[in-house]
């Protein structure tokens, strides 16, 4: 990798900064690459269109972005049924059905974790008065019938088979918390879901309840004992549920004592011990843990767990998905991407993925090529671009090749001739041999094939941005949709 100058190194701490990407504390640095990139979502479908509109269009994105796998944190639909609804909105088969539907139109792996509206509130009467723990049976037939994960191209993944859950008809193995590794860092699901974790809502279920705990904590203990076993550089946990931090949101979560994670509340505190062996493990693991979840339908990415003496522990971090807006169709069925390197420091770094179809407050802007566009209202960079190349070669300006963005600091015209806008620091580096010494895989594809040529020219005022490695996304320079 090229080495960067202290000011580069600033600009890029900032910029990360600024866009709420890094997390934990792993190596020595983070590096503006990654090996690697994910999807997360959850809580999705609500409604008609989110079903028949929303996911498809979710799930096109995903397709296209490279992931090597993706990761629902639960919730197939709504906490109660739609009368008149199209799609399945109660907890019918059918709900199920549609999605497996949709987890196996992923091309990647696509693994999933149980949300409460999908078992633990199927007894409610808009759900159809469901026994919870036969449709959670169901799911486990469904969803989790063999060891691999869903999707087009599945993982293997290891299946809890001790402690015993409880289901209809007695003890039955919790086979949908799952275990995988890959690439250096460790993954793994928890059936951890809202409502109290089955100890509220209308028929709460302290056995069922008890046993599944027990299972979760014995999870994540494995899980940790794992890691540490195979020198993950981090770990993340998905589960469904939100279950407060602190006393600051009682709006989207319980309200609980930061210190002593006792819910503070009226209601059944269904994650107390949960999260005290998650907060045991996080400290004792030392490197980055990301614990993941939906429930409360707030995108953030934060740090809200605090050890017993309220100092905030700074290896952990709660990433929580989009989902929900029912009310406003699509306003909400996006996903977020997590782009990993287990050799950077923090390992993760995380972008809201908006999906341009389902862009309903600010419709996306419809794309122009660069003639079209009005100069003064214009992409700046391709304006600048524009401008720049008309000053160099005037009889290109109405020639009428169609030229159009399609990197960072690139452009392209139907020749195939990239041009690198770099500023005067590119140019003084180019004198130096620094930038001349970039192997050509590690540019841009068509810079790269004018390097290999020893014909790469450099003009302007912008800078390019160090390549990327295979598959991976710069979250610095990542683009509105």
């Amino acid at each position: 990798m090229r080495k960067l100058s202290w000011p580069m190194v600033a600009t890029v701490i900032a910029a990360s900064t600024a866009a709420g990407l890094a997390i934990g504390g792993n190596g020595t640095t983070n590096k503006k690459s990654f090996e690697y990139a994910i999807g997360l979502w959850g809580d999705v479908p609500y409604s008609d269109t989110q079903a028949l509109s929303g996911v498809p269009n979710l799930i096109a994105d995903m397709n296209a972005s490279d992931l090597e796998f993706t990761v629902n944190d639960g919730d197939l639909k709504a906490g109660n049924g739609t009368p008149g609804s199209v799609t399945p909105t109660t907890c019918s088969d059918a709900l199920y059905e549609q999605g497996l539907h949709y987890f196996n139109s992923l091309r990647a792996a696509a693994m999933v974790t149980p949300g409460d509206n999908d078992w633990t509130d199927c007894d409610r009467p808009a759900n159809g008065g469901f026994n919870s723990r036969e449709r959670l049976d169901h799911e486990r037939e469904v969803f989790f019938g063999t060891p691999f994960s869903l999707g087009q191209h599945p993982l293997k993944q290891e299946v809890q088979s001790s402690p015993d859950c409880l289901g209809v008809s007695g003890p039955t193995h919790c086979v949908e918390n799952r275990r995988w590794t890959f690439k250096g860092v460790t993954y793994a699901t928890v059936n951890v879901q809202g409502s109290c974790n089955n100890l509220c809502d209308t028929n709460p279920d302290p056995d069922e309840y008890a046993a599944r705990n027990a299972a979760d904590i014995a999870w994540l203990q494995q899980t940790f004992d794992e890691a540490k076993a195979d020198d993950s550089a981090a770990v993340m946990i998905i589960g469904q549920a939100d279950p407060g931090f602190d006393g600051s949101d009682g709006t989207r979560a319980p309200l609980r004592n930061a210190r002593t994670l006792v819910e503070t509340d009226s209601n059944p505190d269904g994650h107390h011990d949960f999260l005290v062996a998650l907060r045991e493990l996080t400290i004792s693991y030392g490197k980055p843990v990301m614990y993941v979840h939906g429930d409360s339908h707030y995108f953030r990415v934060d740090k809200p767990l605090q050890d017993t003496q309220s100092r905030r522990i700074e290896n952990f971090t709660r990433v929580e998905t989009f989902g929900d807006n029912q009310a406003n169709g699509n306003n909400d069925v996006h996903w977020v991407k997590a782009l990993v390197d287990p050799h950077s420091r923090d390992v993760f770094a995380f972008q809201a993925q908006i999906v341009p179809a389902n862009r309903v407050a600010v419709p996306t802007p419809a794309r122009t090529t660069l003639e079209a566009r009005d100069p003064a209202r214009g992409d700046v960079r391709a304006r600048t671009a524009l401008g720049r190349r008309a000053r160099h070669d005037p009889d290109q300006r109405h020639s009428g090749a169609v030229r159009q963005p399609t990197g960072a600091g690139v452009l392209r015209d139907p020749a195939g001739r990239a041009r690198q806008l770099l500023g005067d620091r590119g140019q003084r580096l180019r004198r130096e041999g620094q930038l001349g010494g970039l192997p050509a895989a590690r540019l841009p594809p068509d810079a790269a094939l004018q390097n290999r040529e020893g014909r790469c020219r450099h003009r302007g005022r912008r800078r390019l941005h160090p390549a990327r490695r295979s598959g991976s996304q710069d979250p610095v320079r990542a683009h509105a949709p």
